[in-house]
């Protein structure tokens, strides 16, 4: 199940329930740049379809399961649960839009970097100027395989963050 709502200047807020998750993205669209970014909330599986307020303090959303309700908040680009509850009046309620789950933004990673005769990618970082070359790690198969520990996604051995549900990685 997934839903998405128009913020307004080019904000969009899509949320997806995966199980017992819910992964809120937040995503800025404005002339040639796309920033997102996604949390996941440990909600269980919804019983009603989420909703949306608008308030003073910013944008509050509610999510309904057997477990009860959650509440997270969003301020500027902050995504944060709360612990109390706020009145949260009807006529302060956004329209969300049901959505496939493919149109929620995913991360994708830039092309190639290309300047004259010196090139730069990532995933693996590999970077080369004429003759000289380096990749990191320079020998992939020494690298050992991470997964998230909140999602259980691929992890590459630079992440800090993992890049599915945002869940930030010790070192």
């Amino acid at each position: 199940m997934a839903y998405k709502a128009e913020l307004g200047n080019g904000q969009f807020l899509f949320v997806h329930n995966q199980g017992a998750q819910t992964l809120v993205t937040l995503s800025h669209q404005s002339a040639g740049q796309q920033q997102s970014q996604t949390a996941s909330f440990e909600t269980g599986a919804w019983s009603s379809p989420p909703a949306l307020y608008c308030t003073a303090t910013g944008v509050i959303l509610k999510i309904t399961a057997a477990t009860g309700d959650r509440l997270i908040q969003l301020q500027g680009q902050q995504l944060q649960s709360l612990s109390t509850v706020p009145a949260l009046p009807e006529h302060d309620r956004v329209m969300m839009q049901e959505a496939a789950d493919s149109s929620i933004p995913s991360l994708s990673f830039l092309p190639p970097l290309q300047m004259g005769d010196m090139a730069m990618q990532m995933n693996p970082m590999r970077m080369q100027m004429g003759d000289m070359a380096m990749q990191m790690p320079s020998n992939p198969a020494s690298a050992e395989q991470r997964f998230c520990p909140q999602c259980g996604n691929a992890l590459q051995p630079d992440d800090r963050f993992c890049p599915q549900c945002g869940h930030g990685l010790r070192s």
